[in-house]
């Protein structure tokens, strides 16, 4: 699907993981933590662990992408990083297999953990309906970060700057 298209579509969260750890200076002001913090105070379902990294199981056998048949754009774990080194190669094998079988929909997920998706994807098939994010937020983790995007093989690629950065060259 074009970029043109995917503007026009509904945009959802889906969060089968949520919570993280800081990694990173981008990780300052996460606006994830403190919703994680607000929606346990409110008693929300998935948030009792506030903001301490956990796979909801229950989210991934809904599969809720399956049952809606409007095609949307679903941002992945976006309380959460999809490639956290707490996640297991099972539960995020399970997300990507419910983005393969959801054809009708599109998918974006944001990663500061870029190493560990490149490490995953180097056997694995990029779904075609799957665009992958990484942060940039300063050359010393950015530049990093969009080599190991570099390599993998996707036609589906971005980074969210979080500044302006310093000018770098990627090889």
């Amino acid at each position: 699907m074009d970029y043109d298209k995917m503007k026009k579509l509904e945009v959802i969260s889906w969060n089968p993981f949520t919570g993280c750890k800081k990694i990173s200076p981008a990780c300052k002001n996460c606006y994830a933590e403190g919703l994680s913090l607000k929606l346990h105070k409110w008693g929300t379902a998935g948030y009792e662990n506030k903001f301490k990294f956990t796979v909801h199981h229950d989210r991934l056998k809904k599969a809720a992408p399956l049952k809606r048949k409007k095609p949307t754009l679903y941002f992945i774990n976006n309380m959460s990083d999809t490639f956290h080194e707490d996640a297991n190669e099972q539960s995020i094998d399970k997300i990507f297999n419910i983005v393969e079988q959801a054809q009708w929909h599109n998918f974006y997920m944001l990663t500061k953990r870029s190493c560990r998706m490149k490490e995953y994807f180097e056997n694995r098939v990029v779904p075609d309906n799957l665009w992958l994010e990484v942060t940039v937020e300063d050359k010393k983790f950015g530049l990093a970060r969009l080599k190991d995007l570099q390599v993998i093989e996707t036609g589906k690629k971005c980074a969210c700057f979080w500044r302006p950065v310093e000018r770098c060259v990627i090889r």
